[in-house]
C-alpha cells in the first residue's frame, strides 16, 4: 500500500517512469512493496538484503512480531469487543480492529521480491550533474543497511539506522552499531532523511543514540 502511495505521489511531480528502487534494508515496511514497481524496475540493495528476502522472510521474527501475528490479534480483539461494556473503549477497539484487518488484507498480497542488483561496499550513480552514492558502512540495525548520499545537495538517507528516537533493535548488532554510526558522522551532510519520523539537521541525535547503545551494551554485559 505504501509503495502504491509513493508511486502516486511521484506522478504528481513527474511523468518520467520509475527506473530504480533502493531497499535500505530487508524489513517488511521497507522492502515488501518491491513487487508493486514492476519487473522493468531495478531493485537495488545490499547482498545481505537479497539473501534475507530470498529466505523464509514471512516467518522471520521481525515480521511475525509486527504483521504475522495479526490473524491471532484480530481474533483476540474481536473477543474483547464482544465482551466490552464501555462504549468509548469499544469504539477504540473497533477502530484498532479496522486498521488491523486492513493491514492484514494488504499484506496477504505480499510476494517477497529481492533486489536484482546488489553490492557489498558501495555503488555510485551519475545522472546528469547529480551524483548518487549508495554506501554500506558496517552492520548495526541489520546486517545489510545501506545509506543513500547526495554529496552535492548534502542529503543523507539513512533508512532505519538512525532516526529521532531509538531505532528498532530486533535484528540489530548492538555491540557494533556505535562504530558504524561513528563512520556515518564523518559524512558531510546538512540534512538526514530517516526512514521514520522527522528529518534531522545536526549530529546530536546520532551522538545521543550512540550513548544509549554503549550504555545498553555495558549494562547487559555487566548482568
Amino acid at each position: 500500500a505504501a509503495a502504491r502511495a509513493l508511486i502516486a505521489d511521484i506522478k504528481t511531480l513527474t511523468d518520467k517512469p520509475i527506473r530504480y528502487v533502493v531497499d535500505t534494508h530487508f524489513h517488511w515496511d521497507h522492502a515488501h512493496g518491491n513487487q508493486v514497481f514492476g519487473p522493468e524496475v531495478e531493485i537495488i540493495g545490499h547482498e545481505y538484503t537479497r539473501e534475507q528476502l530470498l529466505g523464509d522472510i514471512l516467518h522471520s521474527k521481525t515480521y511475525m512480531a509486527f504483521i504475522g501475528s495479526f490473524p491471532q490479534q484480530i481474533k483476540e480483539l474481536q473477543s474483547q469487543i464482544a465482551a466490552e461494556t464501555d462504549p468509548k473503549k469499544r469504539e477504540e477497539q473497533q477502530n484498532a480492529l479496522k486498521m488491523m484487518v486492513g493491514l492484514n488484507s494488504v499484506e496477504a498480497e505480499t510476494r517477497p521480491t529481492p533486489p536484482n542488483l546488489t553490492f557489498r561496499d558501495h555503488m555510485t550513480f551519475f545522472r546528469g550533474s547529480r551524483e548518487i552514492r549508495l554506501m554500506f558502512l558496517g552492520i548495526g540495525h541489520t546486517g545489510g543497511d545501506i545509506f543513500v548520499y547526495l554529496p552535492k545537495e548534502k542529503i543523507l538517507c539513512t533508512g532505519d539506522f538512525i532516526y529521532s528516537s531509538p531505532s528498532y533493535m530486533g535484528d540489530g548488532y548492538v555491540d557494533e552499531w556505535d562504530d558504524t554510526l561513528e563512520k556515518l558522522k564523518s559524512i558531510d551532510f546538512d540534512i538526514i532523511l530517516p526512514g521514520h519520523l522527522n528529518p534531522m539537521r545536526t549530529k546530536e541525535k546520532i551522538e545521543h543514540f550512540q550513548a544509549y547503545l554503549r550504555d545498553l551494551w555495558s549494562k547487559t554485559v555487566d548482568m
